[in-house]
């Protein structure tokens, strides 16, 4: 599984992971993401709210290096099936192919965020939730293709298929 690591859905899966586990790496991910999302203060405000109307305190400044340690001290025994699957649909949710990678894409991207992901690819690669990702297509799968007949598409062409 360190396949994973080596593109960006993989390693926001195994990030995705480590969030599901632990609220403290959720926090450190959402104000870290946020800094480096290239969206920050633009299409991506952060808003503090107090109803008591004093000034809120300043959000956590987390480090890449303390996130680095929060993963890599998780206890990866408490993996279940329910957390892979709910950061899996994660990964494929925040997945942004037409523009530039978010900030928690970027982070995850980092070196020693992907080194302290580590242990959790190796730990998803024994995990029966994951044992189908890396099976070939199942007969009978079926794939739209839209576009015209003469597009020299990628997609094999079968005389018999039908047409839109």
């Amino acid at each position: 599984m360190d396949s994973l690591l080596q593109g960006p859905r993989g390693r926001r899966l195994c990030l995705e992971l480590a969030m599901e586990m632990d609220q403290d790496i959720r926090i450190a991910v959402f104000h870290l993401g946020y800094n480096l999302d290239p969206g920050a203060g633009m299409s991506r405000v952060l808003l503090t709210m107090n109803p008591s109307g004093e000034v809120p305190p300043p959000p956590p400044e987390p480090t890449v290096n303390e996130l680095a340690a929060l993963i890599t001290s998780l206890d990866l025994q408490t993996i279940t099936d329910e957390l892979i699957q709910h950061a899996l649909q994660r990964a494929v949710d925040t997945a942004r192919y037409w523009q530039e990678p978010d900030g928690e894409d970027v982070l995850a991207a980092t070196e020693e965020i992907r080194e302290s992901l580590a242990n959790i690819a190796k730990s998803l690669a024994g995990s029966p939730a994951s044992q189908w990702w890396d099976q070939k297509a199942l007969p009978g799968q079926w794939v739209i293709d839209w576009r015209a007949e003469a597009d020299p598409a990628p997609l094999p062409r079968n005389q018999t298929r039908n047409k839109p």
